[in-house]
Formats: structure tokens, sequence, C-alpha cells
């Protein structure tokens, strides 16, 4: 078994990760290899390829894998047949993480972090808005990295980021921004064009404050622009910015979510940055907020 930390959380897996650091100490979550049901009893559909009961989420990938997470605490992997490993532990990272901590009590953002030192930011968008590219530029300029696709923030206040780990993915285009080269980057699977960036400096595992969301949208605008949200728009973008939130409602946890949303939305700063689809630094967009926040 390998163990690491996310999230606040000591995972004893099957699988070694490629994602988060080393720990040791008693696990809260095990993850191991097992036979995983093709359905589950009186699950309401969470997705085209997965279904929930409030305790137990099933995801069925076709060629990957079957998973299964229970009571927030164990998850289940079968792998199918001649499965490629890179793909089934990419989307046990992925979506069967964002499920636990669904089951946890945890609300996930999909989102990337840095820290600051008044405070977690982070950067949350539709996918291929460039939420991880803005993380890869702000950790070119010397910050850390908290966490890249998945942000938890437990149900506590103030409210607070749990650490995931300081790797990153991005896709063939962000490299180009960052002038990073392909041939120096492990591909996150096979056939697809999307490479880790791997840890840089120390993982953070201590909560850290939650200062501010920046939702990212690719518009046709000339060029980069900010605009600070409050209010009740505030709480509006960032339901938007919840992981999968199908997943939510097929636990019965939406309400429970938009609570925590509602809740966090007034101790936080937020902002939409807006960005051409072509035609733009990262650079401009990362001055942009670096601005926002010295405000």
């Amino acid at each position: 078994m390998f163990n690491f930390t996310a999230f606040g959380l000591t995972f004893a897996s099957a699988f070694e990760s490629r994602f988060y650091s080393p720990a040791a100490g008693n696990p809260q979550v095990y993850c191991s290899l097992g036979h995983v049901p093709e359905s589950l009893p009186g699950a309401c559909s969470a997705g085209v390829c997965c279904e929930a009961t409030p305790t137990r989420f099933l995801l069925s990938l076709d060629k990957i894998a079957r998973y299964l997470v229970s009571d927030g605490e164990q998850i289940t992997v079968e792998p199918a047949p001649g499965a490629n490993e890179l793909a089934v532990r990419l989307f046990l990272e992925g979506p069967v993480f964002g499920a636990l901590l669904y089951q946890r009590g945890i609300l996930p953002l999909h989102a990337s972090a840095i820290a600051t030192d008044r405070g977690a930011v982070v950067f949350a968008g539709a996918s291929g808005s460039g939420k991880s590219t803005l993380a890869a530029e702000f950790r070119r300029r010397g910050y850390r990295v908290l966490a890249d696709e998945i942000c938890a923030i437990p149900p506590s206040m103030p409210p607070v980021l749990l650490p995931a780990g300081p790797s990153l993915m991005l896709w063939a285009d962000a490299l180009d921004h960052l002038k990073l080269s392909q041939a120096e980057l492990e591909p996150a699977r096979p056939e697809l064009e999307k490479y880790i960036l791997p840890q840089g400096g120390v993982a953070s595992s201590s909560p850290q404050p939650l200062r501010a969301v920046y939702e990212l949208e690719v518009t046709s605008a000339a060029e980069p622009a900010l605009k600070p949200v409050s209010g009740l728009r505030k709480v509006e973008f960032l339901a938007r910015s919840v992981y999968r939130p199908n997943f939510a409602v097929a636990m019965q946890r939406a309400p429970a979510s938009l609570a925590r949303i509602a809740a966090i939305a007034p101790h936080v700063r937020g902002g939409i940055v807006t960005r051409p689809v072509t035609g733009f630094s990262i650079a401009e967009v990362a001055d942009l907020i670096a601005g926002d926040l010295a405000a």
C-alpha cells in the first residue's frame, strides 16, 4: 500500500499517486482493489456513468474501471481487463476523490489554488478556461500551488482550504503559454494531450484561510479584464464553481452545498476575470489578479 496526503486526509492506496505527497500516520481513507457491483440498489443517477445513494457512489467507465466509494472511508477499484493503469489512477484521483469529499461533508470546487501571505486564492471556471495555467504562472513567480482540479472547503468558519498537492495538469496549448516542453513532462494518460507539471517545493498540509475566488471566463473581448463581484452575484458565481454538482444532487447533498456557499461568500473576495480566446499572455491575467489582491 502507498500512503499519501491530500485534502487534510491520509490515504492508504493500492495505487501510487503522481499528484500527492507521501505521508505517515494512520489513514482515514483506504483505497483497495476488489470486486465492484455493476449497480447500486435504490440509487439515483449521478450522470451517464455513475449512480449514488447518500453513502455510496459508483462510477463505471468502460474499458477503464469500476469504482465504489463508501461512507467517505473506503474506495474499491475493479480495473477492466487490460486497462491502462494511468487512466485508472487519473479517474480515481479526479471524480472519485470528488465523490469522497462530498461523503465526508467537504465542499469540492472545480478549481486550482495558490498560497499567498494572506491566504489561499482560488481560480475557478469551466474546463479549458485556464485555471491550471494561471496557477502555473503564479508558481513561476514564486507562489506555492495548493491544489489543482479540486479544491476542498471543509465545514468550518471562517472558511479555509485544505491543500491537496503542488502538482498541476496542463493542456498542450497551456505549455506554449508557459514556454514548457512536452518532451520534459509526463502525459496524464495515453492519447490525452494533457501533461503533469510535477511537484514544485514542499507540499503544504495545514489548512489555509480562504482569501479570494476568481472565476475565469473565455470571451470575445479584445483583452483581459477583471470585474469584482459582491452580494448575491458572488453566491451565484461560487455556485457555478462547485465540482460535479450532479454528484451532490444524487447523494442528496445539494442543499448542504448551497448553504455552505452562502456562508462562504461574505468572507471571500470575488472577481470574474475575462480573457480572449487568443492573442493574450497568461502573465497579463496574473497581473490583473495580483493587482486586485494588492488593492
